[in-house]
Formats: structure tokens, C-alpha cells, sequence
């Protein structure tokens, strides 16, 4: 699940929002009243960019969307109404979900003369150590406290790097797969800001800044009241994604195998909460940025310098070997991450400031049997998606994951994405989708970049994925040996 990070005041660095899709694509879909500038726009603005009308099997279609207050043209609005904001629109459907629906009971528990509704919590790491944790608020300062309904307190015991097989664990595959129609795309649209938690304690946590803004969620920076370590907590607006199926399962997924995973490049689950509105994931915290900001920053810098100033190739050769090493764990342990892009990368720095790399966001992540590792389930950000995706075809997540690491490598080396559309001139969404299809890469007329750096690239993009590299292979290639 993608997350909007929050601008920085204080930096000289524009502010961009982020607006890759991460939890769905289908090539069919209705076109928003305005793009939202993006992070990605940046990447955007290149000389490459050609204009090519898309088969019609790309083309999308406009869709009116209907509220019971009225209905709004996604291409014209009535200019005497006001448009409702999201967080009406939210409104009206919970009131209208409670209104239609035929609700059960619910169970309540009473402690210590509290009655607290029942719900079922986050996946645990094992029955043993999963227990209902009930804390009533503090009765001289109740608004300091969120009361934690359920409790998932440590799962490092249970980090053993032995993954269950899907027989065992069917929740750690997909869904979808068993079901018919494809996977509807979900826009990106900002949380409202109704809760002001800073400062809130949730459990040994103290809630101490907001960190980022998603559709469904919110992550806070929070100090461990114990011993003062930084964690990240996501916590997970309950009501939102009580008619989103998919979501509530990419949540569950998640836990599922971040529960079993230790990996120094890879972001830590540390426990999992839940609030009467909230599902929380406590999350290791890394002090650094994002890879798109650390991309960003660094062809600023040279574009400032001279046109004539070389990218650092030894460092980009470095990262991307962190992660290729990552992924290829992952692989070898039988999971596909699907959502590889340079925000679900964290850049952090060792003693000496040497940039290193943390894989986060596993909410597409799934575990594949290696016997029939074809899937069929269509899921990414659009920028990254690979041809086989785009056209619907069966894939092995691996191959997809490489085709991925090919579009950072590109960014990492060139300083935007090689697949673009820009909607100024009219284009759409299938657009992305035809050129993706086509697997031609551009590089930019004047650039300094080694050919050896190139053909690494070009040996990934490719269209067939029985003819592209392996991600275990790159090692072998010339840019790795210079």
C-alpha cells in the first residue's frame, strides 16, 4: 500500500507527491476529472516522449460516477454545485452501508466495568504468543490513551525465514485468482485529516509525528516509552476498508509474511495493534528517504553541476546489487513482491554515509509454488508494470519482479522512468500501456552513461519474458565486473 509522504517545509526541494497505484491495474478504466501532480510527473518531462495512439484494446472509457446527493460527469461538473470533498463522500457511504446492511450483534467483553465490542485482530505470529490485550483509558488523563482491543506484542521468535506453503497458509496467495473479473484499479486520494493523534500513547507507544498520508492509512513516527527506539506505525482506518475486500487482504498478507522474514534489507514487522477505528503495524523504523528522493536529489545536483558531469556508476552499480540481493532472497524463499519502485525503497546511510537500501511495502507480496509459479492476478504500479501484465497474460511474479528492477536501474542511471504519458497532450493511460508493450527503450541524445550500463538495462526490458535475463545472471555481466 502506497504511502504520501509529507513535504519537508524546510527543504529546497519541490514538493511532489507520489501517485503510483499499488494495489491493482486493468487497462480499462475511467478517466479522473484532473491528473493530481504526482511524483512521477517529474520523471515525466523528457525529450523521448512520443505520441502514439494505443490499439483499441487500450483505449479507455469515460464513467459517470452516481452519489445520492447528485451525480457528477467525470469530464464536466455543474458549476453551481459544490463537489463533495472525500471525506463526505466517505460519510455517505458508511451511513449508507449501516443503513442497508443487516448487521449481526455484536460481542461485547466487559473488563474492569468497560464493555469493549469484540473484533477479530491482525494475523499473530503464533497461538502461544498471541493474547487479548484490553487497556481501558487512564481515568485521569483518558485523552492521552487509545485503549489497544488486541494485541500481536513480539514476533522475533517466530522470524525464521521458513515460509509456509500455500497448502498450509492459503491466505499468502491471492485471492483474486480464484475469482472471476479483473482487479479494479483503486485511485489515489487523500485521507482526511478527522484525527489528531499526536502526542496519543497506544500502548508503550507515543505517537510523535506524522510521517505520511495514504487512501486507507496513516504512518506515525512513535517513541517505544520503554527505552526510547523509533518505530513506524501504519495504522489502518477500519471503516475504509470494510467494503474492500482486497485491501483487508493485502493487510493480512502482509503481516502474514513479514512475520517470518529477517532480512538486514528488508524493513521489520515488530508487532501489530488494534484500535477500535485502527489496525496498526508497527514497523522498524528507518531514518533516510525514500530512493525517488535520493534519485531526485542526486541528477538535481548534476544537472546544476554541468551537463558534463558523470553519474556516480560505481555507487548505482552498489545499490543495485543490494537489490538484486534482496529480491533473489525473496525468490529463493518462494515470494514474489510485485510492487518494486523507487518509493517502496529506503535509502538510510551507514557510519561512514554510505547509502544503503530496505525493501518495505510487502502488500502485494505473495508466496508462489515453485512447481506452477504461473500467476494470474494483475496487480503493480503502472509505471512498472510489466508487458505480461499489461496484456493480461499469466506470469511468473519473478519475471515481473526483474522487469521492475530494470525500470529503477533506468531511473537510477538517467533520472526519470522510461515508460511515461503525459496527459498536456492529450494522452491516457493506455498510452503507458502500449509503450510499455512495445519494450522500447530510449536514452536520453547527450548522456555520459557506460555501455556497459545500457546493455544491462536492454537485457532486462525485454518484451518476452522467457527471453529476459534472470535476475541471478546480472552478476555475470560486464557492468558488474568493471
Amino acid at each position: 500500500m502506497t504511502i504520501n509522504k509529507i513535504p519537508n517545509s524546510n527543504s529546497n526541494m519541490p514538493k511532489l507527491y507520489q501517485a503510483s497505484i499499488g494495489l491493482g491495474i486493468v487497462t480499462h478504466l475511467p478517466e479522473l476529472p484532473t491528473r493530481r501532480e504526482s511524483k512521477n510527473d517529474t520523471f515525466f518531462d523528457i525529450s523521448t516522449t512520443y505520441a502514439i495512439k494505443p490499439p483499441p484494446s487500450l483505449t479507455t472509457q469515460k464513467t459517470n460516477y452516481t452519489c445520492n446527493y447528485h451525480t457528477t460527469s467525470v469530464t464536466e461538473q455543474e458549476p453551481h454545485l459544490a463537489p463533495p470533498s472525500f471525506a463526505d463522500r466517505i460519510r455517505y457511504i458508511v451511513q449508507a452501508n449501516k443503513k442497508s446492511a443487516v448487521a449481526p450483534t455484536p460481542q461485547l467483553e466487559k473488563l474492569d466495568g468497560h464493555l469493549f465490542e469484540k473484533i477479530i485482530p491482525l494475523p499473530s505470529p503464533s497461538q502461544p504468543d498471541f493474547f487479548q490485550h484490553i487497556i481501558p483509558p487512564v481515568e485521569d488523563q483518558p485523552s492521552l490513551v487509545i485503549p489497544i482491543i488486541s494485541l500481536s506484542p513480539n514476533f522475533s521468535p517466530n522470524k525464521t525465514n521458513i515460509i509456509p506453503s500455500l497448502l498450509e497458509v492459503p491466505m499468502l496467495g491471492d485471492i483474486e485468482d480464484q475469482e472471476v473479473g479483473s482487479v479494479s484499479r483503486e485511485f489515489k486520494l487523500p485521507s482526511p485529516n478527522e484525527d489528531n493523534l499526536i502526542g496519543r500513547n497506544i500502548w508503550k507507544f507515543r505517537l510523535q509525528k506524522l510521517l505520511g498520508i495514504g487512501a486507507f492509512s496513516k504512518v506515525y513516527l512513535a517513541e517505544n516509552i520503554e527505552h526510547g527506539e523509533k518505530v513506524a506505525i501504519k495504522m489502518i482506518n477500519k471503516d475504509r476498508m470494510i467494503e474492500n475486500l482486497r485491501v483487508k487482504t493485502s493487510i493480512e498478507r502482509e503481516v502474514g509474511l513479514l512475520k517470518f522474514l529477517s532480512h538486514d534489507h528488508i524493513v521489520q514487522l515488530e508487532a501489530t495493534m488494534e484500535t477500535e477505528n485502527y489496525l496498526c503495524i508497527v514497523l522498524e523504523y528507518v531514518q533516510g528517504e525514500e530512493l525517488f528522493d535520493f534519485v531526485q536529489r542526486m541528477h538535481i545536483d548534476i544537472h546544476r553541476e554541468g551537463s558534463n558531469v558523470n553519474i556516480d556508476e560505481r555507487l548505482m552499480k552498489r545499490l543495485a546489487l543490494e537489490l538484486v540481493q534482496v529480491v533473489t532472497w525473496l525468490h529463493d524463499h518462494n515470494i514474489v513482491h510485485r510492487d518494486l519502485k523507487l518509493e517502496n525503497i529506503l535509502v538510510y546511510y551507514s557510519h561512514q554515509d554510505e547509502p544503503h537500501l530496505k525493501l518495505t511495502d510487502f502488500g502485494l507480496a505473495r508466496v508462489f509454488d515453485p512447481e506452477n509459479p504461473t500467476l494470474t492476478t494483475r496487480c503493480g504500479s503502472e509505471e512498472y508494470a510489466a508487458p505480461e501484465i499489461v496484456q493480461s497474460l499469466g506470469y511468473d511474479g519473478r519475471l515481473t519482479d526483474t522487469w521492475s528492477f530494470g525500470i529503477i536501474l533506468y531511473a537510477l542511471l538517467v533520472g526519470y522512468l522510461p515508460f511515461s504519458y503525459n496527459p498536456n497532450r492529450g494522452e491516457k493511460l493506455s498510452h503507458l500501456f502500449h509503450r510499455i508493450v512495445l519494450a522500447q527503450v530510449k536514452w536520453p541524445k547527450s548522456d555520459n552513461i557506460s555501455t556497459e550500463a545500457k546493455d544491462v538495462v536492454n537485457s532486462i526490458l525485454v518484451r518476452q519474458p522467457e527471453k529476459r535475463i534472470r535476475l541471478h545472471q546480472l552478476s555475470v555481466m560486464a557492468w558488474f565486473n568493471m
